[in-house]
């Protein structure tokens, strides 16, 4: 199957979530299938001014960006443990600070 026949913004809705035809790749939602989508079809609007890596994502960008600065703008609200994306936060909460 040709990767351009391949690539297209149909989604299959599974237990999880939105599904990359493509990779099987689950997404919660379908804005981030179709960011997800931009990686398969080489689509990076969004480059690193430093190192000229490009991004499909404004978001991704800025999280990489502190790899070059060491700033990390995301924190947990219970042990202040800093990070580079607010996702990483939420999954150190699940975790680290769930309820047994």
């Amino acid at each position: 199957m040709e990767i351009s026949s391949a690539i297209s913004l149909t989604t299959v809705m599974v237990m999880t979530g939105y599904s990359c035809q493509i990779c099987m790749k689950s997404l919660s939602s379908n804005s981030s299938l179709r960011t997800h989508m931009k990686l398969h079809q080489g689509r990076y609007n969004y480059n690193c001014p430093t190192c000229n890596k490009g991004f499909t994502s404004k978001s991704m960008l800025r999280g990489h960006m502190s790899w070059h600065t060491g700033i990390k703008e995301f924190r947990c609200p219970i042990c202040s443990k800093e990070m580079r994306y607010q996702h990483e936060v939420k999954i150190h909460l699940r975790k680290k600070h769930a309820r047994s």
